[in-house]
């Protein structure tokens, strides 16, 4: 929380410098937006600007930092990147899907009854997908726990939900090919001791940190 509000008072401090001093790009726009048309509200505002820091950067990181976890603990897989670098497109998909950035939508309320799964849930409800969870749906990915660079078609959900969640998807993944464009560049590294199998859907993988893995049962 206190990060959080930290974040808050760093975005709006970050408006109202662009106000005082514009210059060419995006959070100038915005706040010219705000100033001279009334398009935008100060929640408006600043709750945009927070999107595009999540969107544009935690995502990127963690897609390339997941993506890389994930070849490293499946065998095999780097030397064959490397060996076939037209796979790097697909390879980047199924980054998104066994692993991705975003574990869950954005925040949903029901506007009226709706049942989904066979349970019940009133209007006005918080309701949360876990984008983590589909992406390993058996009845949409054969063997859905299998890391496979090659899998075909691969429909991720965060690319199935609202332009705002799909930011979160096709920034990273277009920043990800924006990366050295040959699969020969990848490091010929292999764990060694490595305490941190790989994830899946039966547990929430927290970050790691110090070279070891916490879970806790979903």
């Amino acid at each position: 929380m206190a990060a959080a509000e930290e974040t808050l008072a760093y975005l709006t401090d970050l408006c109202a410098a662009k106000r005082a001093d514009p210059a060419d790009d995006l959070i100038s726009a915005m706040v010219q937006m705000h100033d001279e048309g009334g398009r935008m509200s100060d929640t408006e505002l600043v709750s945009t600007s927070w999107l595009l820091l999540v969107a544009g950067h935690e995502t990127t990181v963690h897609l390339i930092g997941n993506g890389m976890r994930a070849l490293l603990t499946h065998p095999g897989q780097p030397a064959r990147l490397r060996s076939d670098p037209g796979l790097m497109p697909d390879a980047i998909e199924e980054f998104l899907r066994y692993d991705g950035p975003i574990s869950t939508s954005t925040f949903r309320f029901t506007t009226e009854p709706v049942t989904i799964g066979g349970v019940d849930i009133p209007a006005g409800q918080l309701v949360v997908v876990s984008l983590l969870s589909a992406n390993r749906d058996a009845a949409q990915y054969d063997d859905a726990d299998r890391f496979d660079l090659a899998r075909k078609p691969v429909t991720t959900w965060p690319s199935a939900t609202a332009s705002t969640t799909a930011w979160g998807r096709r920034w990273p993944a277009s920043k990800a090919r924006s990366l050295p464009s040959t699969a020969g560049t990848l490091p010929r590294t292999r764990t060694r001791g490595s305490s941190c199998p790989p994830p899946d859907t039966r547990h929430r993988w927290a970050r790691p940190s110090g070279g070891t893995c916490a879970a806790g049962p979903v």
